[in-house]
């Protein structure tokens, strides 16, 4: 045993630290913990206490097989995308805590489809204060979310972003079509 902690309550907590110490953005730091959990959630205490001997296509296989009528493929490849960043980052820190950066780039060595990388480019930008609309976009201001939800910016056209500010991390497929029927019936005023 290295003495180092590998667990989901660790990586959990690692997570809690970047948000915290304002070493990642809250919302990348929110949305990779969401995923993680959910993703994670199909493992048991055993397999839970050690992320690191975990193959990841199998676990990742494990939640599409049990979950994944429930979303759409792109947002599963979101999902995998943000617990790799999420992962990535946790194996570096609990090694050498000292000489740890996050990863706010895309190293390449993804195995998300475009969609994901595409996410994974806003999740950056956010993080790196870039406006999501290109550079006259005006600058957006920082919303504080809730335990448990998230923060969405939707680009909608060049130099428009618009906020989705305490979206549940547990959205349902019935509240999401409430949302864009409410939305719907602002564009028709």
């Amino acid at each position: 045993m290295t003495g180092k902690d590998y667990s989901l309550r660790a990586l959990n907590e690692f997570l809690d630290y970047l948000a915290n110490k304002h070493l990642l953005n809250k919302n990348t730091v929110q949305s990779r913990k969401g995923a993680a959990n959910k993703i994670l959630g199909v493992l048991d205490e055993q397999e839970a206490s050690d992320l690191k001997q975990l193959d990841l296509d199998l676990v990742f296989q494990r939640f599409a097989n049990k979950a994944g009528k429930d979303y759409k493929p792109e947002s599963l490849m979101v999902y995998r995308s943000r617990l790799s960043s999420a992962l990535n980052d946790f194996f570096q820190y609990v090694e050498n805590p000292a000489q740890f950066r996050p990863a706010l780039k895309s190293n390449g060595s993804s195995t998300a489809k475009k969609p994901a990388k595409a996410v994974r480019k806003a999740e950056d930008q956010r993080a790196e204060g870039k406006p999501m609309g290109g550079e006259h976009a005006p600058p957006t201001t920082t919303h504080v979310s809730t335990p448990g939800s998230v923060n969405v910016p939707v680009p909608l056209r060049e130099g428009v972003t618009v906020q989705i500010t305490g979206l549940p991390i547990d959205l349902t497929e019935a509240e999401a079509s409430r949302l864009a029927a409410i939305i719907k019936a602002y564009a028709m005023m």
